[in-house]
């Protein structure tokens, strides 16, 4: 569909805030859902981009957008006004247990953007919920939270300290379920303290997803199948993932 740039918020020197006026994507997404960008009204970024739903209001959707290649540049140009070509929303979402009373977001850079968009829906229900963000010179990308009754926010001088504090705030709380988008590493840390703690760990896995549709075969994640392993397409069987399931090494 057709969407309309509404606003547009410059965070820092490369990360953006983009508003679309798009309210059928926007009455349908859900956290860790994403949407395919045309970038490009020619043929010169030829594939769509994926991105993460920041947040929406109904009618709104909010896009975060950190300038790293041809296509974020082209983007970096647009202005308020602008019409842009958007697909979606495509993939499955992040889930809760009724029983489940603390939730752990671990969210790193750009990837806070699903984080972003779960901590919304999770401040509507009574659910105690702890953000752990990384790295702390990219802080502004969570400027805007306001820090409520039942949420607590920690942020990690840098990549290090996450696993430390991941495992004291697992250790504080006792049988919260970890969700996670971030750098590589960064997830599989999170995925491998979450196995140790027997701690239900979902986790939002960047891809190359250049159609949305399974076609293109960017998005390929490794799974474990039994004794061997298969592949799954980040696009059509994720993006959330089961961090028991991924297989960082392969």
């Amino acid at each position: 569909m057709i969407a309309t740039i509404t606003n547009i918020e410059q965070l820092n020197d490369r990360d953006f805030i983009f508003a679309f006026d798009c309210a059928e994507i926007a009455l349908n997404v859900a956290p860790g859902q994403f949407v395919e960008v045309g970038v490009s009204k020619a043929y010169d970024p030829f594939l769509r981009r994926p991105f993460s739903v920041y947040s929406t209001d109904g009618t709104v959707i909010k896009l975060l957008v950190r300038v790293v290649g041809r296509g974020t540049k082209v983007m970096s140009a647009w202005r308020v006004g602008d019409s842009v070509d958007i697909l979606g929303p495509f993939g499955n979402l992040f889930t809760w247990r009724p029983e489940d009373t603390d939730l752990i977001l671990v969210g790193g850079g750009v990837g806070f953007a699903p984080i972003n968009f779960l901590l919304d829906r999770l401040a509507q229900t009574d659910k105690k919920v702890h953000l752990l963000f990384s790295p702390k010179r990219e802080s502004e990308l969570i400027a805007h939270l306001e820090a409520g009754k039942n949420l607590s926010v920690t942020v990690a001088e840098n990549r290090a300290e996450i696993g430390p504090l991941l495992q004291k705030m697992i250790s504080g709380v006792g049988g919260a379920a970890l969700y996670a988008c971030g750098p590589y590493g960064m997830m599989k840390l999170v995925a491998g303290l979450g196995a140790e703690n027997h701690a239900p760990t979902w986790l939002s896995m960047e891809a190359a997803m250049g159609c949305g549709f399974g076609i293109c075969g960017g998005c390929i994640v490794p799974v474990k199948d039994g004794e061997d392993f298969a592949y799954k397409k980040a696009c059509n069987d994720g993006p959330i993932f089961s961090g028991e399931e991924i297989l960082f090494d392969e």
